[in-house]
């Protein structure tokens, strides 16, 4: 993965975001055959590794280095995700930022926390925080195939039913969650949300929108936008024409 990461980064010219998490479901740690107990340690020596590579140090044993440099200095920018404790702290101590897949009454306790820690273990400025919302608009068969979708992908959870009533099925409710995110980030000066925009032909493209430059960790300044669609959709065959039906993630970054 190191070297994949890595790899992207260089054709991306510094661009590549990295997620990581650890995962929860416990039949992919029995079809994998690995302990679901020690999946946090796992992941904590996996990201030393991953950082001692991207900064160009031999992986040991006399193997190495492995793969290019990253364009970026320190290897690709990192969201971690998680809730408890541990997974919050190790974004201070592994990350770039914060990937908070929650529900959004959840959210800002969460990005304080990660605030918190950040300051704690000493880290410089302040780390990146990015939401994420489950949406579908469209008629009601779009409405009810995603969240038959959301059902059927968190049953593991035990709260599907909670998941998929916090799914956003109307503009207003769409905007409702920006403003609070954006509060949540504790900023006032956050870019428009992408809208589809048709480009020639019938084709849909994004708004492009800015965002100030970002410095930090040895970033090249990038324009990014701040507000962004992510990349899942479950109506794949509708455009991104402001009347087609869509449902997908929508993320706020920051």
């Amino acid at each position: 993965m190191a070297k994949q990461a890595a790899t992207i980064d260089q054709m991306t010219g510094g661009r590549h975001v990295l997620g990581l998490g650890v995962d929860t479901r416990d039949d992919d740690y029995a079809a994998a055959g690995a302990d679901m107990r020690t999946r946090g340690r796992r992941l904590d020596e996996q990201l030393a590794v991953m950082r001692r590579l991207w900064s160009g140090e031999p992986y040991g044993g006399g193997f190495g280095p492995i793969g290019p440099l990253p364009a970026r200095p320190g290897g690709p920018e990192v969201l971690l995700g998680g809730f408890r404790p541990a997974a919050l702290e190790r974004v201070a101590r592994w990350g770039d930022g914060y990937l908070a897949a929650a529900p959004v009454p959840m959210v800002a306790d969460l990005f304080g926390t990660v605030r918190k820690v950040w300051q704690e273990h000493g880290r410089d400025g302040e780390p990146r925080l990015v939401a994420q919302v489950n949406v579908a608009l469209g008629p009601q068969d779009v409405i009810d195939q995603a969240r038959t979708a959301l059902l059927s992908y968190y049953a593991f959870t035990g709260m599907a039913d909670r998941l998929a009533e916090g799914m956003l099925t109307t503009p207003a409710g769409i905007r409702s969650a920006i403003n609070s995110l954006t509060r949540s980030r504790g900023r006032r000066d956050h870019a428009p949300l992408l809208r589809p925009r048709p480009g020639p032909g019938g084709p849909a493209r994004r708004h492009p929108v800015r965002r100030r430059p970002n410095t930090r960790h040895g970033q090249r300044p990038l324009a990014q936008p701040d507000l962004c669609w992510a990349i899942r959709r479950e109506d794949r065959s509708a455009g991104l024409a402001p009347v087609a039906p869509f449902a997908r993630k929508l993320v706020i970054v920051r």
